[in-house]
């Protein structure tokens, strides 16, 4: 099975979103995203990491990361799931397994290794979750991301870049911040 690393670049792909729309690794360069591959549509463990991550979609849209989950269902069932939980992100449907295996989020026999890849705007891996225990996993998302700020990494900035105007406005010209005390 192929594995993926970081450091690694993402693999090309090619799959459709929820709205039947083809989408391309060209398509989500840009900005740092997090994809990541689940299961099944409706199902306890997805729905509970689908939700958590729709929790927290305004904290990610003001870091300017982009969400995409990614399983085999069709389009009729992410269009079905992003309407019962009001799911403010997109997924893509792969349903032949491709773009899972290229991650290696493929095990032997074709099931889906619940998997979370951090990309960089260049679609560099910057940190990876596999195997994903759902309970507190956009926790340690998270924290990965602002790890990340902190080793200003590129695309991901820093939380002074990306919160400047704030934190003067707010605690001064020297504020100093506790990067860890975000809401869990």
């Amino acid at each position: 099975m192929k594995e993926l690393n970081v450091g690694d670049s993402i693999p090309d792909f090619e799959v459709v979103d929820h709205e039947g729309t083809s989408c391309s690794k060209e398509d989500i360069l840009g900005n740092p995203q997090i994809i990541y591959f689940y299961p099944k549509d409706n199902t306890p463990g997805c729905t509970k990491q689908a939700c958590a991550f729709s929790e927290k979609i305004d904290l990610l849209d003001d870091m300017g990361i982009s969400l995409i989950g990614v399983s085999p269902d069709h389009v009729k069932s992410h269009k079905k799931f992003i309407e019962k939980y009001t799911l403010p992100y997109t997924l893509f449907s792969d349903s032949e397994r491709i773009m899972a295996e290229n991650f290696g989020a493929l095990n032997e026999e074709r099931k889906i290794i619940r998997s979370t890849f951090l990309i960089d705007e260049e679609g560099v891996v910057q940190w990876i979750e596999k195997p994903v225990k759902v309970s507190g996993h956009v926790d340690r998302v998270i924290d990965a991301i602002y790890q990340l700020r902190r080793e200003n990494k590129p695309g991901f900035g820093t939380i002074k870049e990306q919160y400047g105007d704030f934190l003067t406005l707010s605690f001064g010209t020297d504020a100093n911040i506790d990067h860890n005390s975000h809401e869990k």
